[in-house]
């Protein structure tokens, strides 16, 4: 499956981390789940309008839920992730970022 990956436009990956309380079960309650969902919706409709980037993954456990963003342009990137993280700011919103020309992240996670 991780060879069914289109050819990278985007060279750079962005980790967005958001925390939560988790329910007993490590997961989200309901309520964040659709603030998560929201979060989701805005984050990709705006990255897919401005061309900056694809939100390929979102990985959620024990306290926190992370988003895996591919991009080209670091600076309009951050920008919208804080524009839009900006009344979220209750989930702790982290970004780390780092090169990945080759989408490594996403194809380790796909095994």
């Amino acid at each position: 499956m991780a060879d069914a990956l289109p050819e990278a436009r985007h060279r750079r990956r962005a980790w967005l981390t958001l925390r939560y309380v988790p329910e007993p079960n490590q997961m989200p309650s309901k309520a964040d789940l659709e603030v998560f969902q929201r979060i989701e919706d805005e984050l990709t409709a705006k990255l897919e309008e401005d061309r900056l980037g694809d939100l390929v993954a979102v990985v959620t456990l024990a306290g926190k839920r992370d988003h895996l963003i591919y991009f080209s342009e670091e600076e309009q990137v951050v920008k919208t992730v804080a524009a839009v993280m900006r009344p979220f700011a209750k989930y702790r919103p982290e970004v780390e970022i780092s090169d990945d020309p080759n989408w490594d992240e996403l194809r380790n996670m796909m095994g």
